[in-house]
């Protein structure tokens, strides 16, 4: 559940529309992959 803390700390982050976008491509791999 790697993909869901990075979401988590990406929104934290002030430059959360750049880090989310990187975070939801992650995401979106692993799941493809899974």
């Amino acid at each position: 559940m790697k993909s869901l803390y990075l979401v988590l700390l990406g929104g934290k982050h002030e430059q959360a529309n750049v880090e989310v976008y990187d975070v939801i491509l992650v995401i979106c791999s692993d799941l493809t992959e899974a």
